[in-house]
């Protein structure tokens, strides 16, 4: 009696979730269908339901950008292709999206070898999780102890020891890198950027709608941005969305 109870009750709180899934999986169908049948902006306004809900996948940002490049708005495209690729940095389909929709951005700023350098790496650590490069850092870290306490004297082991060392640096760099930095997406078609942060502020240059950029720090309603090109300058916060997501949310 008592195990036929038990598994009443099991039944019971399990029905919920698989209800949930359900009803989130014919959400997805239907605003998929939507966009199929080039409904974009009733798609979009179904998949913001569905993150609205608590549901979020690579492959739902991914489908928002299409549906927001369709309507041509390059700035929502571009921030849903980057929240996809932050979800799953494995993801072609979205890869490819977001380099396409840069080819549309206007006035783009050309990326130093410096800043490819990073976004490479970057994107290698984004195949792993923060957790998973911290407990790859820290086991490398103690391999080099061991190998420094207990065989410091033998040349096999200095290779081991230097190995040690330079995975627990790559690993510490990876880590690193995939720790919340916080990045920006401008909003608005086109604002120049200050070298202050007001409007009095001498203007710099032009950038325009779906530019990405790093925010360096905040002061008030101002944010000082980083461009791929290696410039720096202030703009209203209001102007630009933000990422804020790593690969482990």
């Amino acid at each position: 009696m008592i195990k036929y109870l038990l598994l009443a009750l099991l039944l019971l709180a399990y029905t919920p979730t698989i209800s949930a899934n359900d009803a989130a999986n014919a959400a997805f169908a239907s605003a998929l269908q939507l966009q199929k049948d080039k409904q974009y902006s009733q798609a979009i306004a179904a998949y913001e339901s569905i993150l609205a809900s608590g549901q979020n996948s690579a492959q739902l940002q991914n489908n928002l950008a299409l549906a927001y490049a369709e309507m041509g708005k390059i700035g929502k495209a571009v921030l849903h292709a980057e929240l996809a690729l932050i979800l799953q940095p494995s993801l072609e389909d979205a890869s490819q999206n977001l380099k396409a929709l840069r080819q549309r951005v206007k006035g783009k700023p050309a990326q130093t070898q410096a800043e490819a350098n990073r976004s490479a790496f970057s994107s290698f650590a984004g195949l792993l999780s923060t957790t998973v490069w911290a407990i790859l850092m820290l086991l490398s870290s103690a391999a080099a102890a061991f190998a420094l306490f207990s065989f410091a004297g033998k040349t096999r082991m200095r290779a081991v020891l230097a190995a040690s060392i330079f995975f627990s640096l790559f690993a510490f760099f990876a880590w690193a890198s995939t720790q919340k930095t916080t990045r920006g997406v401008l909003a608005q078609p086109e604002i120049s950027l200050r070298e202050e942060a007001n409007l009095a502020a001498k203007e710099t240059h032009k950038i325009y709608e779906g530019t990405t950029f790093t925010i360096l720090k905040t002061e008030g309603e101002w944010l000082q941005i980083y461009l791929n090109d290696g410039a720096i300058g202030w703009l209203p916060r209001v102007t630009s969305y933000e990422l804020r997501m790593t690969n482990d949310e």
